[in-house]
């Protein structure tokens, strides 16, 4: 399920994560290459990083490749109250204030199990849909994407997207 979006203002905050650049052939070809990032860093990173404002609300931060290529960088995170000390290996962005179009997806299945069929849907319901009817546009060149594991179960997904809009 896919709801309709809702319109909120957000304040600038900061993401420490592991950045990864990735093909969208990458993506087709093993359909589960972004939950093996989401996996990957929190078994392996996420611990490390200090000062995190929600431990448990994975922040997926997607950045759209220049026109004409397919290479995109996805940095998988968590939001920090303040820019400390980064652990070696990861990077730290400032995601900047912004109007947003909050999209709220949720599945019958634990968030590994989103796959790109998922996302597929979900982002033709926002592109070929929504953003055709409505009066807003898109005005950066990337995406968020939440998922508050607090909430998730084997069978309970719910996944945030946030797109800057004008």
């Amino acid at each position: 399920m896919i709801t309709e979006p809702r319109l909120m203002m957000k304040p600038s905050f900061f993401v420490v994560g592991m950045r990864n650049g990735y093909h969208f052939g990458e993506i087709e070809r093993d359909p589960a290459f972004i939950n093996k990032l989401a996996a990957s860093f929190f078994d392996d990173h996420a611990d490390r990083i200090q000062d995190v404002r929600r431990p448990l609300t994975y922040v997926g931060v997607i950045e759209d490749p220049p026109p004409g290529s397919d290479f995109y960088h996805y940095t998988t995170g968590l939001e920090v109250r303040r820019m400390g000390t980064i652990p070696q290996g990861l990077i730290a962005t400032t995601i900047p204030a912004n109007k947003y179009a909050v999209f709220t997806y949720v599945g019958r299945h634990e968030p590994r199990a989103i796959t790109l069929d998922t996302i597929r849907k979900i982002y033709d319901v926002i592109f070929g849909t929504w953003l055709p009817r409505t009066p807003h546009r898109l005005i950066r060149d990337y995406r968020l994407e939440t998922i508050n594991l607090a909430i998730a179960t084997d069978d309970f997904c719910r996944m945030e997207l946030c797109l800057p809009v004008a």
